[in-house]
């Protein structure tokens, strides 16, 4: 009898834990959720205007800012999707590096429990201002009898 005791009374410590763990599994999940969730502080549409450096259908790049004397130029990228709304193109193939846009782009600031700040862009409306400038194409130089060809010297 002194067995049989001990074997429910070891059972029964062991439905304890069992429930605790599962009472509190659940609730330190939901720790983790609400910790990593970001709340929105701040909210604005910007407007940019510059020159298309890059695009594709996911993402558009333009430099807004040259200084041709310092060698630095300011770009930004901003992502595109499906809702993006464009004027006066009727799609985003026909735009190519080079042509001139206006972007209203909205940008968002997230904040975490922590207090560590994150900002997210996307684009809105891309409106279509000039196209590319051409440049002028220039002769290649005609080859100077000095120009030795790929072979190398025949004496070597």
């Amino acid at each position: 009898m002194n067995n049989i005791a001990k074997n429910i009374f070891l059972m029964g410590i062991a439905a304890v834990f069992i429930f605790l763990f599962i009472a509190i599994a659940p609730a330190q999940e939901g720790e983790k959720g609400t910790k990593d969730k970001k709340v929105k502080i701040a909210s604005e549409v910007k407007e940019i205007q510059g020159e298309i450096s890059w695009i594709d259908d996911k993402h558009i790049a333009i430099v807004y800012n040259r200084d041709p004397e310092k060698g630095v130029e300011n770009e930004i990228m901003l992502p595109i999707d499906e809702s993006i709304r464009l004027e006066h193109k009727k799609s985003l193939s026909e735009m190519v590096p080079g042509d001139t846009v206006r972007i209203k782009y909205q940008q968002d600031i997230e904040e975490d429990r922590e207090g560590n700040k994150s900002e997210s862009r996307k684009a809105a409306v891309i409106s279509f201002v000039k196209p590319a400038v051409k440049k002028p194409v220039t002769a290649l130089p005609a080859e100077s009898e000095e120009t030795l060809s790929l072979k190398g010297l025949k004496g070597e």
